[in-house]
């Protein structure tokens, strides 16, 4: 699992860091589910294919920044698998952080998912989808599964 954060080449990194430590955003903390697979199955159960994942979450908001209090990684029995936040950041207006499952671990299984809590006062709610995705040889596979409000 990688996070990452940086400018595109070719490009000065704004004034203002996009990504923070948080010091403290206002709002209620809401909470996203995001199903994702570590792999799935083809042409019947025996057979399967790994897949990449980036977590993707987007400030939707041009003006308002939002507060990421936790991105938790979660198998198909509902065990917590990893931990993505030591502690809150703050992306600023249009902002965003990927999370990235490598296609090797397949420690979340074919139902995993990610349950991501944010906050942000009078914000717009962020977009938060997963891209999952396998290539090999000629052949590729990828797909993208948005993020649900729960509570």
């Amino acid at each position: 699992l990688t996070g990452c954060e940086s400018d595109p080449p070719g490009r000065a990194p704004a004034s203002e860091p996009a990504v923070a430590v948080a010091d403290s955003v206002a709002g209620e903390v809401e909470a996203v589910y995001v199903p994702v697979y570590s792999h799935i199955f083809f042409r019947d159960s025996t057979r399967s294919v790994d897949l990449a994942t980036t977590l993707s979450v987007r400030n939707t908001d041009p003006d308002a920044p939002i507060q990421i209090d936790a991105v938790r990684y979660y198998d198909s029995d509902g065990g917590l698998v990893r931990e993505h936040l030591r502690r809150p950041i703050v992306l600023g207006p249009l902002a965003s952080r990927s999370y990235v499952v490598e296609e090797r671990d397949r420690t979340g299984g074919v139902g995993a998912n990610f349950i991501v809590e944010w906050r942000g006062e009078g914000a717009s709610p962020p977009v938060i989808e997963a891209v999952m995705i396998s290539t090999a040889s000629t052949q590729g596979i990828s797909f993208v599964s948005r993020g649900v409000a729960i509570q």
